[in-house]
């Protein structure tokens, strides 16, 4: 009894050796362009060791034992892309041109989304949403949905961030801040546990609406928790007082201009180094995706300010500047030693690294590592992680693979919404 007892604890510390050893196997990758954004180092080697990135630089002696991908110099490596206000839930609905306002979008979702919460494959609808984000290189979302937080998603190749919303009441035409007490519970919440506030304010021009950064102030719940998203009706006087109390604005351009033809002052905000990031809001009236948002962004930042955006600072919207806003930039948003290893490679032009990232679309993402797990890529990267179980998906004419069946993903949603309201999954399906 005694040996079998010594023999059965052997064998319990070799699994546990080789689980050990596994999960801290080496990811090497090599020459290629590391924009971290802060900087750009070329010929660069980053390695991966477990979750977390081990090291980034020029030094080929830093590499570990374990898999080595040579990027022969034609490729770029940027931290995974955060997506600072997504509805997930709402992205199974494709943009429809009848919607002249939010007061229009209730009466259309409302019954489906009913349908969404009682049934029994809702986890699909929000893996939906979460592919969508995947697909086009993004790997943390906040999600602004109120049964975000009940839903369980065992699969996610993402991370989802959904606490400390607040949410205000039906109807839309009526949308404003009124619940002070609620409000002030979720902004404790936030201070409390280190995390945003996020609110949807001055989405609109109405008086009431461009009072709300007054009144949230009043309350002395503006600072540098408060995820301001929207911000259609702010004045430069709000744009002072949100730079006075480091807080962030969450700019969705595609989506204001569709619902209100208007937009938040960005030029002003960037002058006064309020930390701006990027969301979709969502595909019902927003972007399917961030690559398809930040050239959105580019185009309507020329047309309404007669000025480039920097390529440089476009990106740290969606990355650096995302981090800082979520609370989260001690983990990522940014390729250091010690962060997260959330990382996309795509291929780039030489001279022009960031615009190559904005210029992207899915069928140019060639890998996705997620804490350091591959979760979507090329046949030829992806072919170092043969232990994955991977899906063939066509995108765009290009051959990828993914962690998920995702025909039966499309399938339940297609089923449910019927095929002429579902959202594509990707911009040229």
């Amino acid at each position: 009894m005694k040996n079998f007892f010594i023999f059965t604890l052997l064998i319990f510390f070799v699994f546990l050796s080789i689980s050990t050893l596994e999960s801290k196997r080496g990811i090497n990758l090599i020459n290629g362009t590391i924009v971290t954004p802060e900087k750009i180092i070329k010929n660069g080697v980053l390695t991966i060791e477990g979750k977390k990135i081990k090291y980034v630089g020029n030094d080929t002696l830093q590499t570990l034992n374990g898999i080595s991908i040579n990027l022969n110099s034609s490729y770029c490596i940027y931290p995974g892309l955060i997506n600072n206000h997504d509805h997930l839930l709402s992205d199974v609905f494709k943009k429809r041109n009848n919607f002249y306002g939010l007061a229009d979008i209730d009466p259309f979702i409302r019954p489906y989304l009913d349908k969404i919460y009682s049934s029994s494959q809702r986890n699909q609808f929000m893996l939906y949403g979460i592919y969508q984000n995947l697909f086009s290189g993004t790997t943390t979302v906040f999600s602004f949905d109120k049964f975000t937080e009940n839903l369980e998603v065992p699969q996610t190749p993402i991370r989802i961030l959904a606490e400390y919303n607040f949410y205000r009441h039906y109807p839309l035409t009526k949308y404003s801040i009124t619940d002070k007490e609620e409000a002030e519970y979720y902004a404790s919440l936030s201070r409390t546990y280190e995390k945003p506030f996020s609110i949807h304010i001055e989405e609109g021009l109405t008086n009431v609406r461009t009072q709300e950064l007054g009144m949230l102030n009043e309350w002395g719940l503006l600072d540098n928790y408060s995820l301001l998203v929207h911000g259609i009706g702010f004045s430069r006087e709000d744009v002072d007082l949100i730079s006075q109390k480091n807080a962030s604005l969450v700019w969705c351009p595609s989506s204001n201009i569709f619902l209100i033809n208007a937009t938040a002052p960005i030029d002003y905000a960037l002058k006064k180094d309020v930390n701006v990031v990027v969301g979709t809001d969502s595909a019902l009236i927003g972007s399917i995706n961030l690559l398809d948002e930040i050239k959105y962004a580019d185009k309507l930042y020329q047309n309404l300010w007669k000025e480039r955006l920097e390529p440089q600072n476009l990106v740290k919207m969606i990355t650096t500047n995302a981090a800082k806003a979520l609370k989260i930039d001690k983990q990522v948003g940014s390729l250091e030693a010690g962060m997260l290893a959330d990382i996309i490679i795509i291929p780039y032009d030489e001279n022009h690294p960031y615009e190559s990232l904005i210029n992207s679309e899915e069928k140019d993402i060639s890998l996705v590592l997620f804490e350091g797990k591959p979760k979507y890529g090329d046949t030829e990267i992806i072919s170092f992680f043969p232990e994955e179980n991977w899906n063939k998906i066509d995108i765009c004419g290009n051959e990828k693979y993914v962690v998920v069946d995702i025909k039966s993903i499309n399938d339940s949603v297609n089923n449910l919404v019927g095929l002429e309201n579902a959202a594509p999954l990707f911009t040229c399906s």
